[in-house]
């Protein structure tokens, strides 16, 4: 026989949840869907901000630091 996947596990407790427990649920996924789509906008949104700042060479710019500490 075949397992049960996690997600299909998943659907078959929620099936025996009666009307206020699902609305619990569904608000909880709303919100968790809600923060990942805004973390991953957020992400989205710095793609790109270091641009032409990781062209220089890193030991150039740690040595020139370095020397103006002396």
């Amino acid at each position: 026989m075949k397992e049960m996947t996690k997600m299909q596990s998943l659907i078959k407790e929620i099936n025996k949840l009666d009307i206020n427990d699902l609305e619990v649920i569904l608000k909880e996924v709303f919100r968790r869907v809600d923060r990942k789509r805004h973390i991953e906008k957020a992400l989205d949104n710095l793609i790109g901000i270091g641009q032409g700042v990781w062209d220089l060479d890193a030991q150039a710019i740690i040595q020139e630091l370095r020397e103006d500490d002396r």
